[in-house]
């Protein structure tokens, strides 16, 4: 498969959490200590084989998770991330009760909490895309 490294332009990993606690409850089952040696091995990778591939960050914002947010931010940095995304959460028919994790919507009790969050100064990073969260980080100027 070495051949193919150099074709690779995009690498993708969503971990949804800055730390180990938050992590180990939006992604249950998962393992904090092998996802983290596995990016540095792809950032260090990259850099030791000079790629343009981009190293790209996902982060699905639900209540269980939008106060990693800036940790994340910081930890994505370090580890080499080019881009950083955050997304709020879709509803997929995965919760019973969607609204409770639909922290980004102004009826749910921790909306303001999540807007400190959204406007805290780590997310204006130029490696940071809100996506769908850019319009309400606007609107709450």
């Amino acid at each position: 498969m070495s051949g193919v490294h150099q074709n690779i332009i995009r690498f993708k990993v969503s971990f949804d959490a800055g730390s180990e606690p938050v992590y180990n409850r939006v992604r249950r089952g998962g393992d904090w200590d092998k996802l983290l040696n596995s990016c540095e091995f792809i950032a260090d990778w990259k850099q030791k084989n000079s790629s343009t591939m981009i190293l790209t960050a996902n982060f699905v914002v639900q209540a269980g998770n939008y106060k990693d947010m800036v940790d994340y931010v910081e930890l994505c940095d370090r580890l080499g991330f080019d881009e950083i995304n955050f997304q709020a959460i879709n509803d997929w028919g995965t919760f019973k009760d969607f609204k409770s994790q639909a922290v980004w919507q102004s009826s749910h009790p921790e909306h303001g909490e999540f807007l400190k969050q959204l406007h805290h100064p780590s997310l204006n990073n130029s490696k940071v895309n809100l996506t769908n969260l850019k319009d309400i980080k606007y609107a709450t100027q």
